[in-house]
């Protein structure tokens, strides 16, 4: 699917009017604030789930998500994600994914569903006890191991990368590090599980 990649310095922001108030006046401005729309996930025409994210790498954040959420086991369960080209509403153009998994993959779209709404897709938020959640995510078996001086500089790095927080001052941001210390990606949303998720996906990808 043709993802939105461009959307990162374009509509991933949106100026808005306002009113800047002090103790003496209210003078109208204008600024800028991130953007946040919904974005459908369907499954095989049948919607899934329907998420709160900034728009952009929305094949990363559907790829992301449905692994996260173990609707699939592997990223290669899933054969395609492509926007809804007729949907009813204009508004919800660019905003409706639909995903085709593998021949003989199967999923319990209803109890996908109860799942899903009960942990509003916030990971271990909805678990119902730490035992599940590890069960789940169990520790992963590596021996890496980094020193604190790895790690001072990350945060400087990760804020020089998110171009629409410094326009907006209103975005989270997740990035994946190799071990010299690059940034391999570096991924903005208003959620910060979207943006662990786009992360998620584009490493799959």
């Amino acid at each position: 699917m043709p993802d939105r990649d461009d959307v990162a310095d374009s509509d991933a922001a949106q100026p808005v009017d306002l009113l800047r108030c002090d103790e003496q006046r209210a003078v109208p401005e204008r600024d800028l604030v991130a953007r946040e729309e919904p974005l459908e996930i369907q499954l095989r025409g049948a919607t899934l789930a329907v998420v709160m994210r900034t728009p952009g790498h929305d094949a990363e954040l559907t790829r992301g998500f449905l692994v996260t959420e173990r609707v699939v086991r592997r990223a290669a369960d899933i054969t395609a994600i492509r926007y809804c080209t007729t949907v009813s509403d204009p508004d919800a153009e660019d905003n409706v994914v639909n995903v085709t998994l593998r021949e003989g993959v199967t999923v319990d779209l209803e109890a996908l569903r109860r799942n899903l709404f009960a942990s509003s897709s916030c990971g271990v938020c909805g678990k119902a006890t730490l035992e599940n959640a590890l069960a789940v995510a169990p520790p992963l078996d590596d021996t890496a191991r980094f020193g604190a001086d790895f790690f001072a500089g990350l945060a400087d790095r990760l804020a020089a990368a998110q171009p629409v927080f410094a326009r907006t001052g209103g975005l989270h941001a997740a990035a994946l590090v190799a071990p010299d210390g690059d940034l391999l990606v570096v991924r903005e949303d208003v959620g910060r599980h979207n943006a662990v998720d786009k992360i998620v996906g584009w490493a799959l990808e």
